[in-house]
This record gives C-alpha cells, structure tokens and sequence, in this order.
C-alpha cells in the first residue's frame, strides 16, 4: 500500500528533481510526457476494469519516463540514457517513500539493462513499460 498522498505535481516534482540530480535538462514539453499517459491509464483501466481512485506514480512515471526515453532516443542517444536512469531512479524513490525500502544498486544496473534492450528493439532480452511498472507496483503490493 503507497504511504505517500501522490498528486501529478508531486510526481512530476520527484522526476524533475531527480533530473537535475542526473544533470538532464528538461523542458516542459518532456514533463508533459508524464501527463499524457493519464489519457493511456484510464483506457488502460477501463480496459481491465480497474477502479481508479487516485494517482499512479508507478504506472505515470514507468510509462511516461520511456515514453520519453523513446522520442530521445534517435535525437540524442545519452539524453535517452539518462532519462531511462531518471526513469529508474525516480521510481526507486517512491519505493523508499512508500515502503521505506529500495532496489539495491546491482538489481537497478540490470534492470537498466534490461529497458536498454527493450528500447533497442531486442524484445526477448527485455521488458516493456508494463514489466518496468509491474516490478515497482508488485513490491508494494506484497
């Protein structure tokens, strides 16, 4: 069960400050990737008769962070790295918030490298935005 009240502000807020962390310059555009996966999440909740009672930060964050590691990933290959890592990174801290726990650094370097695969379209070495969000969600739900 999530601990923390999210909202989309203090989610965008997490992703952005990990950013800066990671010294990835983001533009508004890019945050709005995180809020465009709202639309997505209702389908998606409709589609498998959830109800949903309020904010995602798991589903908006693995979502919309490769969504943008996905348009960067032709412009600027590093950009996309990073992002992929603030990605991560950023739902690694809401698994602190929530369950005062997070992944160890070996388990964040292989499943970084198992969204690279993905990303680079070698599906059966990798996992999708659903995997990347269905870790984080299932821990939290033991």
């Amino acid at each position: 069960m999530m601990g923390y009240d999210y909202n989309l502000k203090s989610i965008t807020n997490v992703f952005s400050k990990i950013a800066d962390e990671f010294k990835v310059d983001l533009n508004e555009n890019d945050l709005n990737e995180l809020v465009n996966v709202l639309s997505h999440y209702h389908q998606h909740a409709k589609r498998h008769n959830l109800n949903v009672t309020g904010m995602e930060p798991y589903k908006i964050v693995s979502w919309g962070g490769l969504n943008l590691c996905e348009k960067y990933k032709k412009i600027d290959e590093d950009k996309a790295k990073l992002i992929l890592a603030v990605t991560i990174a950023t739902l690694n801290k809401f698994l602190e918030q929530d369950i005062n726990k997070a992944f160890k650094q070996d388990f964040i370097q292989k499943l970084f490298r198992m969204i690279r695969y993905e990303c680079k379209e070698e599906y059966a070495f990798g996992i999708g935005k659903n995997g990347l969000y269905m870790i984080f969600k299932g821990i939290i739900s033991i």
